[in-house]
Order: structure tokens, then sequence, then C-alpha cells
């Protein structure tokens, strides 16, 4: 290269990569968590914008993470087996992969696959980019001694990079007319198109691997999202018949609200009927309340004399759950 035409595009390059700041990275570009997550009490989250968990190990590891909302990005999968390794089980993200081996040492179980490698052997390759790496904006680092520059290197700073992306495995390349870097763990993209302080993103390596190697569109279907955690129930007792003749047939309607008076559904209920002289009756729902949070029983009514009260007694409960009672009566006439 003639150094009238190097200088020219060191200098065009400089000042484009020296445009960086460590700002956060908007949604559009980073793919990084801005809505809020709604935690659970089971040590999990679900991930609204992509529908899916983090749960038990792998939300241990997320949350211990530095930055993981930018660096893994939100869950696309729930927890699969390794593709290649018997007893691993992984949980796909955007920009990455959590791999959980119960036989490690503790501490050590959950790590962060290096898609990176996998990515840069199986990716197109393009020319070193055109600038100086021997400059003080440029930073080798070990073991691999592969120099990081300009706003790469202030990235890699200033967000833990040796731990968060690992240690470089490729010098920044050209490719597709783009400024790119592998790390063992991602891979870094400048976008000059981008504002100041939006220009260096990460690239979604757990989506592309999972496009490549895995290939199930069925994983990703997003879940339900969670209700909200059900804490009080309230409960009704209606009798058909607040008059009922000796020997007669009557019917219990329970109906189960929750504290906004929504109906509970999937609830259990239980009857006891409670006689004049004491004795009891208990029957249970042949299944749980159903979408309008009603359970019905039918039952005969005997040894009971005219004018008499019987009392009865309706227990509501969701298994693991908050639970409840209400009582009503009806009377034994001619």
């Amino acid at each position: 290269m003639r150094p009238v035409k190097f200088f020219l595009s060191f200098i065009a390059c400089l000042i484009a990569l020296t445009g960086f700041s460590a700002a956060p990275l908007p949604a559009a570009m980073s793919g990084s968590l801005r809505m809020p997550l709604r935690q659970t009490d089971q040590g999990g989250q679900y991930f609204p914008e992509t529908g899916h968990w983090v749960r038990g190990p792998y939300y241990e590891k997320y949350i211990s993470m530095d930055d993981a909302a930018l660096f893994l990005g939100s869950p696309i999968t729930e927890v699969l087996d390794h593709p290649i390794s018997q007893g691993v089980k992984v949980q796909y993200f955007e920009r990455g992969r959590l791999e959980y081996d119960a036989s490690a040492p503790a501490g050590q179980q959950v790590t962060v696959a290096e898609l990176g490698d996998w990515l840069y052997a199986n990716s197109k390759h393009g020319s070193p980019a055109d600038f100086p790496t021997s400059s003080g904006a440029c930073r080798t680092f070990p073991p691999n001694n592969m120099p990081v520059c300009y706003s790469f290197l202030e990235f890699y700073l200033a967000h833990n990079g040796s731990v968060t992306l690992g240690a470089a495995i490729s010098p920044t390349e050209v490719i597709d007319g783009r400024l790119v870097q592998y790390f063992k763990l991602g891979r870094m993209e400048w976008r000059p198109e981008m504002p100041a302080g939006q220009r260096v993103i990460l690239t979604d390596i757990g989506r592309i691997y999972f496009q490549h190697v895995i290939n199930d569109p069925s994983q990703l279907w997003r879940l339900n999202a969670p209700q909200a955690a059900l804490t009080e129930i309230q409960v009704d007792v209606f009798p058909a018949f607040r008059m009922l003749p000796p020997n007669g047939q009557q019917s219990i309607t329970v109906l189960a609200r929750d504290s906004a008076l929504q109906p509970v559904a999937g609830a259990l209920v239980k009857i006891t009927i409670t006689k004049p002289n004491g004795q009891t009756e208990i029957y249970r729902a042949n299944a749980p309340t159903n979408a309008d949070g009603m359970a019905m029983m039918d039952f005969s009514i005997t040894d009971v004399v005219p004018t008499d009260l019987v009392n009865v007694r309706a227990d509501v409960n969701i298994p693991q759950g908050p639970a409840a009672s209400n009582t009503t009566w009806f009377r034994i006439w001619w």
C-alpha cells in the first residue's frame, strides 16, 4: 500500500473507531433485556420478550455474571441436552449458551460455552483491518496475544472482557465491509452508521449456533407468562334449597375467587355436613373448581327430623398454595 493511501485509511479508521463510549447498548441493537423480569419463588425468572424461563443453577449463574443481559441476552430455549456431551444439559441464549455438568465440582457446574471458537471455525474470514496495531490504541492479552484495538479495546476494558468475552482468537477483520473480531465467548461488530456510544455490538452467536446446529424450531416456541402469585382465596357456599324435606336430595355449589374477585380454577373442594346430633359427613368434589371457579356436589340427607338445622362447611385449597373456608346452612322441613 502506498504511504498516502495507508495514512488516509488509518486516519479514517481512527476517527471512526475512537467514537465509542461505554454507554449501554440500545435494546434494538444489543438485544439486552429492557423489560422487567417476573421473578418466581422457585429461583428463576421469566423473560417476556422471548417467552422462556431461566431457572435453578442456570438462573444462579445468570445473576452472578457481569451484565448477563448484555453478554448472553435473553433465553431462546428451555433446558436441552448437550448436542455432543452426554449427561450435560444446556440452555441457549441470544448471544451464548450455558452448560450444566452435575459431575463438576461445586461452583464450576455451570459454565459459558465457548461459542466464539465455534463461530470462528465455521465462518468465512475477510482481510485484516487496515490499521496499525503497534500504537497505544491497541493492547494484547494472553494467551494468544492478539491485539484488541480502538473502540473494541475500550469496550473490552469497560466490560471486564477477559471474563465476559475471554481471550481474542482473531485479529480485527473486514467481513462484508464490516469490522469484526472474534473472542472465545463472542464476537464484536463495528457499526459506524449507529450513533456514538452504540457502535460496538455483540453478535447473536447463540441464535446462529442454534439455527445451524440444533435447528429445531419447536424449542423456540414461547411459553406462557407466569400468573400473578395467588395469595388469597375467597369462598362462597350456596345450597340449592334452604328448606329440604326429610331424606331429600341437596346440591351445594362452591365458588372460589381471588382477592380481585376473579375465578380461581383448579382448587380442591371439601364439604363437611354437620347434623344436629353432631354427626358429620364429608364429601369431596369429583373435580377441582372449573374455569368459573365453581364446583358442585350432590348428596342425600337422612336421619334428620323436621325443623332441624344442618350446617355446611366448605374448605377450599390450592395445592402448595392458599386455603380458605366458609359456612352456610339449610333446614329440614315438611
